[in-house]
């Protein structure tokens, strides 16, 4: 199986295996939070609507899995928190942008 990486800043994202790497350090996330930062990751520097977040990884949007997603996006910050050049940004009540500053 051929794994599925996304780079970014000086972050590698292995979402095969729900990794994260920045230099030496190295994070694993959930399969969930996995999800939603394939999605931002596909679509860098551009708004990612927070429905199709959540239709995408949950399959419907609820209220609660809309709170769900506010709390994965912030366990995700402090995941890329090693590369201070990435960052979810939030978009009141549209969505978030993976940010990537050169």
């Amino acid at each position: 199986m051929e794994e599925e990486c996304y780079t970014f800043g000086k972050t590698t994202f292995n979402y095969s295996i729900n990794e994260i790497r920045t230099g030496n350090s190295k994070t694993l996330i959930t399969s969930r939070q996995a999800d939603i930062l394939k999605i931002l990751a596909r679509n860098k520097d551009v708004a990612v609507d927070r429905d199709i977040i959540l239709n995408t990884v949950w399959g419907s949007v609820s209220y609660a899995n809309s709170l769900a997603l506010n709390v994965q996006i912030s366990y995700l910050r402090k995941a890329l928190a090693n590369d201070p050049g990435v960052s979810i940004v939030s978009l009141s009540k549209k969505g978030y942008i993976l940010k990537v500053s050169a």
